[in-house]
């Protein structure tokens, strides 16, 4: 009978248990030799097959490495932005029926290199995030991404939501108190603060009722300038036309566009165009997403644990 690790690893542990093969070496697995195994240990500090699967800064090699081959997709986070997400308290979500267990987390979009100077904060993950495993990618983040474009930016940004995973219903007084709770506003504000740390934020944008009593909550330090805008899917699209021509207004003053970007703020119309969507660049997304997300609406729900995924 057939060994499943026959071409995995050495012939000699084909057949010993999982178990077993995961504290072997690196060089036990077919194509990694015993120098390779070596120098795994000197610089990610890999004595074992298991390692591989746990060492962060070895993912992000690897995620680098892959993004290389294909120039323009994020490689993801950098080991100490992979080391922060691994503490988000996901049991915390689990003990309230209102959110979406199935689909998520969901953590971020735009730069974790220290190079953003616009945070913007949102609610939740809609079904597009949840298939690119990036924040604002559907037909909001779209009108978001058209709003950065007029801004003149498609790339100086990092995105965090409210809450890591999709939300059942509206945001309420219910949610609001979840939001509130230690753990879950602990971690939203420890990556708040790092997004300050680390990069030379101009502006804050907290996109919806949720977004703006977290970033009130959080009260970030210094005289960063701070917007609140209304969500770009709230059913009253004219409303939110309006609300974004008073935002861009004051957005256009408080930020300064890219070297080669020049802005536009030419008003929104009475609702939103096609031409006021603007395609997620290949840059905020990870290696292998189809080409078409993030240029259309492709996901959506059927039921609490099912995506139908439609590709044009």
């Amino acid at each position: 009978m057939a060994s499943p690790f026959e071409k995995l690893v050495d012939s000699s542990h084909r057949y010993s248990p999982v178990q077993a093969i995961l504290d072997l070496p690196p060089d036990a697995l077919l194509g990694v030799s015993a120098a390779d195994s070596g120098s795994l240990k000197t610089a990610f500090g890999i004595e074992t097959i298991r390692d591989l699967a746990s060492s962060p800064e070895f993912a992000a090699a690897v995620a680098l490495m892959r993004a290389a081959q294909e120039p323009g997709f994020d490689g993801g986070p950098t080991p100490e932005w992979a080391a922060i997400f691994e503490t988000a308290p996901l049991p915390a979500y689990q003990v309230s029926d209102r959110f979406r267990l199935e689909f998520g987390p969901v953590y971020y979009r735009g730069r974790l290199n220290g190079t953003a100077r616009l945070l913007i904060v949102g609610q939740d993950p809609a079904p597009n995030e949840l298939i690119a495993h990036r924040i604002f990618v559907g037909a909001s983040g779209q009108r978001i991404q058209g709003l950065l474009h007029k801004l003149g930016t498609d790339r100086s940004y990092l995105m965090f939501n409210t809450f890591l995973y999709s939300v059942f219903g509206q945001y309420d007084s219910e949610l609001a108190e979840i939001s509130g709770r230690p753990p879950i506003a602990g971690f939203r504000e420890r990556i708040l603060d790092k997004a300050l740390e680390d990069n030379p934020i101009e502006v804050i944008i907290a996109v919806g009722r949720a977004a703006r009593e977290a970033v009130d909550w959080w009260d970030p330090p210094g005289a960063i300038h701070r917007e609140n805008i209304t969500h770009p899917g709230s059913p009253d699209s004219a409303a939110v036309s309006a609300d974004w021509n008073l935002a861009l207004e004051t957005l256009g003053a408080a930020f300064e566009p890219d070297p080669e970007m020049v802005a536009d703020l030419t008003p929104y119309g009475d609702g939103f165009a096609e031409s006021d969507h603007e395609p997620i660049p290949k840059g905020d997304l990870p290696f292998g997403i189809p080409e078409f997300l993030g240029r259309g609406d492709h996901v959506t729900r059927d039921g609490n644990d099912v995506l139908v995924f439609e590709a044009p």
